[in-house]
């Protein structure tokens, strides 16, 4: 599980003041939680984490963030209670946390700069929530060959500890308008013809140094390794 955060541009450069999305995204499954604060912080990141785990459909082990000063301190401390590993960054490396990123453009590209959404933040977490399940439940993802993440984990063994899977994960919001490709392909959102994700994740773990620190020439870990169960 990859965690990083993103300034807030609704538009192109407009940048929102006190406004700051915190992404999470599971490399396997492509399956994303986001949330909105007014900066980042030790004590707001760990509140986010207990969001992650909540949204989750599935139990979490591992973390993997950068180098930031909201991953330190209270971060670090909840992450401990919760018995999830800490896989930190080396600075200047965020080709590291490559999924995540690419997270971060997709939600810029086909949230804020197409939909109406709002400029304050008690109207945008709801907004931003609304586009989290349509992100994971309606958009296909051609890296999962062209299913939802929810269709993706439908299809996977159950996960010891993992809940089975409500009917408001696997059933698309109502809102959401499904189109078939012209030339007979998988099932798309009406107007959402190029919405697909290759993803890709760089980088390796070496367990030198910090806990999380990296390497691209050392050999992933068996406990960091691309498990839906540890990532």
């Amino acid at each position: 599980m990859e965690v990083d955060t993103v300034e807030v541009r609704p538009i192109p450069g407009v940048v929102l003041k006190q406004c700051l999305q915190i992404t999470a995204r599971d490399v396997i499954s492509r399956w994303d939680v986001l949330g909105v604060h007014r900066q980042a912080t030790a004590s707001l990141a760990a509140q986010f984490l207990e969001t992650l785990l909540e949204r989750m459909p599935f139990p979490i082990q591992a973390v993997q963030v950068d180098g930031g000063s909201e991953f330190y301190a209270e971060f670090e401390q909840a992450a401990q209670e919760r018995g999830l590993r800490l896989f930190v960054l080396p600075p200047h490396s965020p080709k590291l946390n490559g999924d995540v990123e690419r997270a971060h453009r997709t939600h810029q590209e086909e949230f804020y700069e197409v939909t109406p959404c709002s400029w304050t933040l008690a109207e945008l977490r709801p907004e931003l929530r609304a586009w989290e399940d349509i992100y994971n439940t309606v958009r296909p993802h051609q890296a999962l060959g062209y299913l939802t993440p929810a269709e993706f984990l439908a299809q996977q063994p159950r996960l010891p500890g993992a809940l089975p899977f409500a009917r408001s994960v696997l059933s698309p919001p109502t809102s959401a308008v499904m189109a078939r490709s012209p030339n007979g392909g998988p099932p798309r959102r009406a107007g959402l013809d190029a919405l697909v994700d290759s993803g890709g994740r760089a980088g390796a773990p070496s367990p030198s140094g910090r806990q999380g620190a990296y390497s691209l020439s050392s050999p992933l870990p068996p406990s960091a390794g691309p498990s839906l169960s540890h990532m």
